[in-house]
């Protein structure tokens, strides 16, 4: 039973390798026997493997072929000791319970043990999903980019091109009644209160003296 419940000696060499790198470390991997309780209220004994975020466990005595479930410790919300048991929260009432294993003969980490490692790995989890969500933003498209300036190019062209009514209409006024130059603006406000604009007031205009001319 020893050699199933020893801690991985290779998660501990690579915590080591990275320290002496300067990097941050990864996580301790962990391996060993725990008891877990089920549904029913019964404690079955599993093994567990803890590394790379997650946390792997399955029926003892098995190999790789057999069932194995996982809890992505990203998702613990929160890790509570409680006397003798291990609680990992998913959310405010799901939660899995953990403890040693009820035997004089067990052997491998401590709960104390694997408490530390499971807060180190939960913490690495959320700091790895955190930075990949940054580094994953939506794509921008270079057609999104421009369709602002574009808009605003178009709407100033079109300003541009757009007629200077009161221009119009003073130039209109010099010709046909020079004495009403001075009183365009006046023209204007006074109609635009009224709902109408300087374009419908330059038709008005227009169609009015035409129809002086008809009457000479």
């Amino acid at each position: 039973m020893s050699a199933a419940v020893e801690a991985v000696s290779s998660g501990t060499e690579e915590v080591k390798s990275s320290r002496s790198s300067g990097s941050t470390p990864p996580p301790l991997s962990l391996r060993g026997l725990l008891e877990k309780r089920s549904s029913d209220g019964s404690w079955k004994i599993q093994l567990f493997s803890l590394k790379r975020y997650k946390l792997y466990y399955q029926e003892p005595g098995g190999d790789r072929r057999d069932r194995v479930a996982s809890l992505d410790l990203g998702n613990v919300v929160k890790v509570e000791r409680a006397g003798p048991k291990l609680h990992l929260y998913v959310d405010e009432k799901r939660r899995h319970q953990l403890r040693e294993v009820q035997s004089e003969t067990s052997a491998g980490p401590t709960l104390d043990e694997w408490e530390d490692a499971i807060l180190e790995h939960v913490d690495a989890a959320r700091h790895h999903r955190a930075k990949k969500k940054h580094h994953h933003r939506p794509p921008v498209w270079k057609e999104d980019l421009g369709d602002d300036d574009e808009k605003t190019q178009k709407a100033a062209k079109n300003e541009e091109q757009k007629p200077h009514y009161r221009d119009l209409i003073v130039d209109f006024y010099q010709k046909t009644n020079p004495d009403k130059v001075n009183d365009v603006d006046t023209l204007i406000a006074k109609y635009k209160d009224i709902g109408v604009g300087e374009a419908d007031l330059l038709a008005a205009i227009q169609n009015k003296y035409d129809k002086i001319r008809m009457l000479r």
